[in-house]
């Protein structure tokens, strides 16, 4: 995953990733398209994704949609 820097409380490493929320196998949002939402049995989830090192993304964490919050912005 690309490291972008520590957490400052936790010194954790924070890399670039963004959460994409799904809805019947669709973005809600304009983002680039993945092939493999489509093949997800669920109307609704959310799809954390990373840039790695080398360029690509990588998918971090898939999950219902209802257990994650929708950002404010």
């Amino acid at each position: 995953m690309e490291f972008l820097t520590l957490h400052l409380k936790s010194k954790m490493p924070l890399t670039k990733e963004f959460r994409i929320f799904f809805l019947d196998g669709e973005p809600l949002q304009e983002f680039y398209y993945w092939e493999v939402a489509k093949k997800i049995n669920s109307r609704f989830f959310a799809m954390d994704i990373a840039k790695v090192e080398n360029g690509g993304w990588t998918i971090i964490e898939l999950g219902d949609g209802q257990v994650s919050g929708l950002p404010d912005i």
